[in-house]
C-alpha cells in the first residue's frame, strides 16, 4: 500500500478549537492503534501499562507517566501492553490563524515538515510538567479550559525550541515531496469540494504544474482530479439523502453540483441508479 493509503480521514476537535483529547483503555473502538497518519500534531501520555509505538519503522517503549511526540505527516502505530493512554491530537494551524513572524518562523516550518520534533520527552521536567498541565485542562475542560490550553501549546513549542528538540529537516527526497504535494492537495479537496475546485488551485496548493499535477494524482489515487472531486461530491450527496431531510436536488446542490441533469446522469454512472431511486429504497429501508 502506498503512504496517502493510510491517511486518516478523521475530524478532530471544531473547526474553531481544532483540538480532541481521547481516553484510550481496553473498550476503545481503537485501543490498538492501526498504521496511520494525519497532518495534526499528536501527544500521548500513558496513564498505566506499556505502550509500545511504532513510528517511521522505529520502536518506542512509552511506560507509565512518559510521553511521546508525533509529529504530523508520520506514519505511526500503537500496540498497548495492559495499558491505558490518553491522545491529545491537534492540528497546529490553530496557533497561526493571524499570520506573523511567529507564526512564519516557529509554527508553518513544523506543519510544512521543514523542521522536526524529537518525539522523545525523557526527563526534561518542565517539557513533562507542561504535557501534563495540557491533559489535564483537556480532560477535565472547566470554565475558560481554551485560554489555558492555548497558553501551554506555547508554552510547549517555546521549550521545545529552547531545549534543542526541535530542528531542521533533512533534505527531502523526490517521493517525500511529492506524498507532501498530493496529501496538501487531497485535503484541499476534501475540504472545498462544494465549491468550484480548478486545476489551477490544486496546482498552487502543491506547488505544481497543472499537467505534472495530472499524472501525479492518478498515479496516487487511480482517479484524475476531477473524478476526486466528483467521487467526494457524489459521496456526500449520498450521505444528504440518507442522513438527512434534504431532497435529492438540494443535497446535489449542497455536495457542489450546480447542473443538475450532469448530477442525476454522473450518479447513475457512480451509483448504477437514479438520485431518486437511491434515496427511495434507502428511506424503504430505514
Amino acid at each position: 500500500m502506498k503512504y496517502l493509503d493510510y491517511s486518516e480521514k478523521k475530524k478532530h476537535g471544531k473547526p474553531d478549537f481544532p483540538i480532541q483529547y481521547y481516553y484510550v483503555d481496553k473498550n476503545h473502538e481503537q485501543y490498538v492503534m492501526p498504521l496511520h497518519w494525519h497532518r495534526e500534531l499528536e501527544l500521548i501520555r500513558v496513564k498505566k501499562g506499556t505502550l509500545e509505538i511504532y513510528l517511521n519503522n522505529v520502536s518506542y517503549f512509552i511506560n507509565a507517566h512518559e510521553h511521546i511526540i508525533i509529529q504530523g505527516g508520520m506514519l505511526h502505530r500503537g500496540v498497548p501492553h495492559d495499558c491505558v493512554y490518553e491522545c491529545v491530537v491537534l492540528d497546529l494551524f490553530m496557533l497561526c490563524r493571524h499570520k506573523n513572524d511567529i507564526a512564519d518562523s516557529y509554527i508553518m516550518p513544523l506543519i510544512n515538515r521543514k523542521s522536526v520534533i524529537n518525539p522523545t520527552v525523557g526527563e526534561n521536567y518542565e517539557l513533562r510538567t507542561t504535557l501534563d498541565c495540557l491533559f489535564s485542562e483537556l480532560s477535565a475542560q472547566k470554565r475558560c479550559f481554551e485560554l489555558g490550553v492555548y497558553s501551554l501549546l506555547y508554552r510547549l513549542l517555546y521549550l521545545l525550541y529552547r531545549d534543542g528538540m526541535i530542528t531542521e529537516a533533512a533534505k527531502e527526497t523526490r517521493t517525500e515531496k511529492q506524498n507532501r504535494a498530493v496529501s496538501k492537495m487531497l485535503d484541499f479537496a476534501q475540504n472545498n469540494y462544494s465549491e468550484n475546485v480548478t486545476l489551477s488551485q490544486l496546482a498552487q496548493v502543491g506547488s505544481l504544474s497543472e499537467k505534472y499535477l495530472c499524472r501525479l494524482f492518478k498515479d496516487y489515487t487511480n482517479m484524475t482530479p476531477i473524478e476526486y472531486i466528483n467521487n467526494l461530491r457524489i459521496e456526500n450527496a449520498c450521505h444528504l439523502m440518507i442522513h438527512s431531510n434534504l431532497s435529492v436536488t438540494e443535497s446535489a446542490l449542497e455536495s457542489g453540483f450546480n447542473d443538475l441533469s450532469y448530477f442525476t446522469r454522473l450518479f447513475k454512472r457512480y451509483k448504477g441508479v437514479t438520485p431518486s431511486v437511491y434515496k427511495k429504497s434507502h428511506n424503504e429501508k430505514a
